[in-house]
């Protein structure tokens, strides 16, 4: 298999006409967590760190009780109570710290995004560039370099929940009240899925709020997976174990409408190892990175098509995985990645980031590989937009 010896060896850097990059401990096959575990809380001293962090500041944090042969834990990291406006970079211990974010957030906002990073030795390391904030991080999941896990499966997205219609809870529409909790049917997925991915967004939220989704008839975890202001519509991916095709969201107060989108699943057939890499510059409208130079934010109903380094990703690439960051914004809007699909061009009916006017916010994306590009669709005003390739899946037989 194309990349196999970098098990082997751990590290390998492969030069592309553009850039080079480092590939991570990888490939690898997904186990998702018994159940989600708070592994650092910089509050109360999870993690072993017992204070936020402040402009500037680093943290390691150790995960324990990993199989030997981990290449990548899958976290959702949260950024609580920040300062100021900034971001925090989530990294592979014993590597230089990348240049691009992990977890992007506005002064006074409580965000979180779901990174999946390398290890070297269990040890994972997050930096703060600006302000004072408390950081939270959740194992969700690992991916080990053996068949011993699960494979991952793309698809288009495909709507599986939307409160406002009733998507999802056969017609029954209407918000999820405080403290309640939902369960959802997905029988596009094969019955034998151990974990599904979706693009979770809530809307219309009548108080500040935390969802936390897990697998119908397992305890409910005492982790989040979406954080939310009132009156905040925001997205985070999710990864979410299921119980024949069966998941449960909670909400843990005020009333809010969630709309889910599946973009994969795991299966023990599933058609994709990942690979993670560090953080690497793939579209930057501030400087031209990835547009042929062109210095310009996406516009209203703009669609950019943003081409891969196909000589670094192996031939049987099936999908990217991307850290997208909005910045500069003009108007409330979202944004729609999908395939650059010459035979298939029609956009989804779907998001992958919503935002307001001047706000900081980021999500990581699952994109399927066509054409050896991605489009990036911009619905309302003008809107600063980063993209950065965190990762990859090849095609593999179990």
């Amino acid at each position: 298999m194309l990349l196999a010896t970098l098990v082997a060896l751990g590290l390998a850097t492969v030069a592309a006409p553009a850039q080079a990059h480092v590939v991570s401990w990888g490939p690898g096959t997904y186990i998702a967590a018994p159940t989600p575990t708070r592994v650092l809380d910089t509050r109360d001293g999870t993690g072993g760190v017992s204070s936020p962090l402040g402009s500037g500041g680093e943290l390691t944090f150790h995960i324990a009780n990993l199989p030997a042969n981990t290449v990548a834990v899958v976290l959702n990291v949260t950024a609580v109570g920040p300062s100021a406006d900034g971001f925090l970079t989530v990294y592979q211990d014993d590597f230089s710290r990348p240049a691009a974010s992990s977890v992007d957030f506005s002064a006074g906002q409580t965000t979180a995004n779901l990174v999946t990073v390398g290890l070297t030795n269990d040890d994972v390391e997050i930096f703060n560039h600006f302000g004072t904030t408390d950081v939270l991080a959740d194992l969700e999941g690992y991916y080990v370099s053996s068949d011993d896990g699960a494979g991952f499966t793309t698809t288009a997205p495909t709507r599986v929940l939307d409160t406002r219609d009733g998507t999802g809870r056969g017609g029954l529409a209407g918000p999820v009240g405080s403290n309640s909790t939902i369960s959802v049917s997905v029988p596009a997925v094969p019955v034998d899925a151990t974990s599904i991915v979706l693009n979770l967004t809530a809307t219309d939220a009548t108080a500040a709020s935390t969802l936390t989704a897990y697998a119908t008839g397992s305890p409910r975890p005492a982790t989040s997976n979406l954080n939310f202001a009132a009156g905040q519509t925001i997205a985070n991916l999710t990864v979410v174990p299921v119980n024949s095709r069966k998941f449960s969201i909670w909400n843990t107060a005020g009333t809010v409408d969630l709309v889910a989108d599946l973009v994969g699943y795991y299966t023990s057939a599933g058609a994709g190892l990942f690979t993670a890499i560090p953080p690497s510059p793939l579209y930057d409208t501030r400087d031209g990175t990835g547009a042929q130079g062109k210095v310009a934010p996406l516009g209203p109903n703009q669609t950019v098509a943003v081409p891969l380094d196909m000589a670094f990703l192996p031939p049987d690439v099936s999908a990217v995985a991307l850290h997208l960051t909005v910045t500069n914004a003009t108007a409330t809007s979202f944004l729609t990645v999908y395939p650059d699909d010459p035979n298939n061009p029609d956009r989804p009916n779907a998001s992958n980031i919503n935002f307001t006017p001047g706000q900081l916010v980021s999500n990581t994306v699952i994109v399927p590989v066509v054409n050896g590009a991605v489009d990036l669709w911009n619905q309302t005003g003008n809107v600063d937009v980063v993209a950065d390739m965190t990762g990859f899946y090849e095609s593999f037989t179990p």
